[in-house]
Order: structure tokens, then C-alpha cells, then sequence
């Protein structure tokens, strides 16, 4: 997801001035923490400040979401959040050193989906669209596509059936344990 991240800095470029202070901040956060420099908490940083990840768990478990407390909205956006930044700590080995080719940028609305191939050093490449939109000023990652799979249908996929079946705490619960399985 933090690799994804700093694409977006690379697309928006030229959009507006609010567009272009968020790419200057990003793509010097996200180049920082994947240097040999950086650390583990930097990622959780870039998702927290970057990520709109109330966006992803309201799409997620709509139209439920709409209907839960704030206390259980404001849990499962932290578990998210949570389970998203202890998969990349694990899966991303620093210094990495990558391109990113822009191929089309698409606007529908309040949002802009960027679609690109990503190509570290040494691994073959990889297709990716990213989706963000501008809330309360800055601009958010919503969405990201790895080729072809969405992370926010990923996470409908597993939860959704799950609150409709047993429930919120069922959902926390699923969450929690991810997270206990990933420390």
C-alpha cells in the first residue's frame, strides 16, 4: 500500500496548488521511509496522514456502516488502519528503489483514478490504479488497485457478509485477531 502511496504523488501533478503541496509532502515521506534511513513508524505515518481510511471501511460495510455507532465506526477504522500498516511493515524490505510510468489519469466528480505500472529493481513489474479524492482540504488515498484486485472490494469481500451475519463485534473480532497475528 505505501509503495501505491507514493504513486499517487507522481499523478497529480499541475491539478491545482492544494494537489501539488500534498505530492511535495508525500513523495518526500514516502522516499524517506523507504530509504535506508527510514523506520517502521514512517509507514504508519504516510497511512495515517495519506489514507483516507474511513472512506475504505464506510464503502466496506455499506449500508451498514451508516447505521453503527460512532464508538464502532471509530474502532473498526482503527483496526483497519492498524491491520494496513502491520501487512506493509512486513511485507516492504527497505532501501527500495523503484520507477513508477504514468499511463492515463481519469477524473470522474470529486475523484481521480491514476493508472500506472510500478517497477522496483528487482522484481517484475506491476499494474496499479489509484483512486483519490480531496476531503476537508487534502487530498486521499481511497482506493488502490494491485493488478486488477481492489483493496477496498478485498476488504468488502471479508467483512461485509460478516456484519450482515453475526454483527459488529464479530467484525472487531476478525479485525483484532488479524492484528494480533500480524505483531
Amino acid at each position: 500500500m505505501i509503495l501505491i502511496v507514493y504513486f499517487v504523488a507522481l499523478v497529480a501533478p499541475g491539478a491545482d496548488s492544494s494537489v501539488e503541496r500534498t505530492v511535495a509532502e508525500l513523495e518526500r515521506d514516502v522516499r524517506h521511509a523507504l530509504s535506508s534511513e527510514g523506520r517502521a513508524s514512517d509507514l504508519s505515518d504516510i497511512v495515517r496522514r495519506y489514507l483516507d481510511v474511513q472512506q475504505l471501511a464506510s464503502y466496506a460495510l455499506d449500508p451498514q456502516w451508516q447505521s453503527l455507532s460512532s464508538k464502532d465506526q471509530g474502532k473498526l477504522v482503527s483496526l483497519i488502519r492498524d491491520v494496513i500498516v502491520l501487512q506493509a511493515q512486513l511485507r516492504i524490505k527497505r532501501p527500495i528503489d523503484f520507477a513508477v510510468r504514468v499511463d492515463r489519469i481519469q477524473r470522474a466528480g470529486e475523484y481521480v483514478a491514476a493508472f500506472a505500472t510500478f517497477e522496483p529493481d528487482s522484481v517484475e513489474p506491476t499494474r496499479l490504479s489509484v483512486t483519490f479524492r480531496q476531503r476537508a482540504g487534502a487530498w486521499r488515498v481511497v482506493d488502490v488497485s494491485v493488478d486488477g484486485g481492489s483493496v477496498a472490494r478485498q476488504y468488502r469481500e471479508a467483512l461485509y457478509d460478516l456484519l450482515n451475519r453475526s454483527g459488529v463485534s464479530a467484525v472487531v473480532n476478525k479485525l483484532a485477531k488479524r492484528k494480533r497475528e500480524l505483531k
